[in-house]
């Protein structure tokens, strides 16, 4: 059996009003915590946004995830997020949130296919660079990405390099008021082959 709650609506099971005990385990729930933390880094965001001139696309953020249905299993005692309304949004906390979960699950789906196979070796690369103003940030991010494309056709790691995942995260300094942006990467690589 799945208990449905609807936030802002009353909970329902099959269509009937269910006792509120259920609403209440289901609002101290680790899942519906970290969706109220979410929510108010949203609102902030979003005050930002309209704040610069981006008003319609602050309104979207604004109301990401203000609908949102969550199913309790009483069998297994937790709770999980069954559908939401999102804005995909990518300066937006929630949905980058979901996201980073998404892309987490893929590849560890990934990485466990090709640790099956046992076809190649799997390796984690950090490259970073030096921290730039908000202003350089797009020119910043560019040149990584230049440099990226050339590194992987360069003689001595495209024989090696069988495949990658990258992706990007941009860290802010708040004593600096500076950008530092870098990538993560998961390399795929002979066996045989030394990437180092």
């Amino acid at each position: 059996m799945i208990l449905e709650v609807n936030i802002n609506r009353a909970p329902t099971r099959n269509g009937r009003r269910t006792p509120l005990m259920h609403t209440k385990i289901i609002s101290e729930s680790p899942a519906f915590v970290k969706w109220s933390e979410k929510k108010r880094s949203n609102n902030r965001m979003a005050d930002k946004m309209i704040d610069a001139g981006y008003e319609k696309r602050g309104l979207r953020m604004k109301f990401c995830g203000d609908f949102l249905k969550m199913k309790y299993c009483p069998d297994c005692g937790k709770s999980f997020v069954s559908s939401a309304n999102l804005c995909r949004d990518k300066l937006c906390p929630t949905c980058a949130w979901r996201l980073s979960l998404k892309r987490f699950a893929e590849m560890c789906c990934t990485l466990q296919y090709i640790n099956d196979i046992d076809t190649y070796n799997a390796g984690f690369l950090t490259l970073t660079v030096r921290n730039c103003a908000p202003e350089e940030l797009r020119y910043t991010l560019g040149e990584m990405s230049k440099a990226w494309n050339r590194m992987l056709v360069g003689r001595k790691i495209k024989p090696i390099v069988k495949g990658w995942a990258r992706s990007v995260e941009i860290t802010y300094n708040k004593k600096t008021k500076t950008f530092h942006p870098h990538y993560h990467i998961i390399m795929l690589y002979d066996p045989e082959m030394s990437p180092g």
